[in-house]
């Protein structure tokens, strides 16, 4: 099966983390109690899920957003995951 895609529809990565990054710094004062959970932001609407489960806050997003790409971080640490 072959799928054309056009210029508009290619996800660009930087531009995701960048408008991610910006809408977090935004937040900053109502995210400040939620170390440690998850937030999963729609970087087009700014709408955003905070849940204690990665997958949680991802399903609500996608619920509130079908087909949509997200931004998604771990609030107060440096990555999402820990790899032992």
């Amino acid at each position: 099966m072959f799928i054309e895609v056009s210029e508009a529809q290619v996800i660009n990565k930087r531009e995701i983390i960048g408008k991610g990054k910006a809408i977090l710094s935004r937040l900053e004062n109502e995210i400040k109690n939620h170390e440690g959970d998850y937030i999963v932001i729609d970087v087009d609407s700014g709408d955003y899920a905070i849940e204690k489960d990665s997958v949680k806050a991802r399903e609500k997003m996608q619920l509130r957003h079908p087909n949509k790409i997200f931004y998604a971080a771990r609030l107060g640490f440096p990555a999402m995951y820990k790899f032992n």
